[in-house]
């Protein structure tokens, strides 16, 4: 594997424009800081902070209270484009799905094509990495489900190093990868469609994805409602479980997405308008 190093790409900012993390998990004490204070006062910036093009940091809140500590106005560094400032409305999802957050089920009625399915993706590998356990990921059918395994899941594992280091490399002989099934330390993922019960049932999930809901059968191979069937894998889990719904919903009143929305909290995301930026 080779990896490149971009110079160019180390910009200097004032510390000013830099803002932390609100839900940063990793508490920065006084001696901590002035240990850091003291290595940069020694030796100088020697890493460039890591910030999204939002300000937002995602790497070096240490090194900021240090250089601030040291009376500094600048920072070195290197804008991250891909981050949260684009689908601002996915900010509180993904915060929810943190395995840190306290909400075990969350909801998410949407228009067509604003990222759900990804954020979906992103939390598998997120759990893969940073929490594993069992997840079950429910697409409307099989053939979906093997459809998003080989466009988006395995790419999603092949692209990170992270993922690549966790999850079993496929072997004829090894069913710890298959196209339905990736298993990693602490873990596995399986993916089913909510047409087959076996699939649904086939065994206990602490964290379930359930993808465009509209789209699924009434009933799993005449078994029952494929969401009450999924959901059912994760109590052995109790409050440590997380349940993602995502849908566009269809037909009023006879939406699944649009009943289960109704009876959570009906959190509504507003968009500014974009000439007198009222609500």
């Amino acid at each position: 594997m080779t990896l490149s190093f971009a110079p160019d790409a180390i910009e200097t900012w004032p510390l000013s424009r830099l803002q932390p993390y609100a839900k940063n998990a990793k508490a920065h004490g006084p001696d901590q800081v002035a240990k850091i204070a003291a290595s940069m006062a020694e030796f100088g910036w020697t890493v460039p902070c890591l910030v999204g093009d939002d300000g937002e940091l995602i790497a070096g809140h240490g090194r900021v209270l240090a250089a601030t500590q040291l009376g500094l106005t600048e920072a070195p560094v290197i804008v991250l484009g891909h981050r949260t400032v684009r689908t601002p409305y996915m900010r509180e999802i993904m915060d929810r799905l943190s395995a840190g957050d306290t909400m075990q089920r969350i909801v998410f009625m949407k228009a067509a094509q604003v990222g759900a399915t990804e954020a979906g993706n992103n939390w598998i590998g997120f759990a893969i990495h940073q929490a594993p356990g069992p997840m079950l990921a429910v697409q409307p059918t099989v053939e979906l489900a093997k459809r998003n395994s080989r466009q988006r899941i395995d790419p999603l594992i092949d692209e990170s190093p992270e993922l690549r280091e966790r999850v079993k490399p496929a072997r004829s002989r090894d069913a710890g990868n298959t196209m339905l099934s990736k298993e990693f330390a602490g873990g596995i993922l399986i993916m089913t469609g909510a047409n087959s019960a076996v699939g649904l049932r086939s065994t206990p999930a602490r964290y379930i994805f359930l993808d465009e809901v509209d789209a699924y059968p009434a009933s799993a191979d005449e078994e029952g409602d494929p969401v009450t069937l999924a959901e059912a894998r994760s109590l052995t889990f109790a409050h440590r479980r997380k349940v993602l719904l995502v849908s566009t919903p269809t037909i009023r009143g006879l939406s699944r997405i649009e009943r289960e929305y109704e009876v959570s909290d009906q959190r509504r995301y507003f968009v500014p308008c974009p000439h007198c930026g009222a609500m």
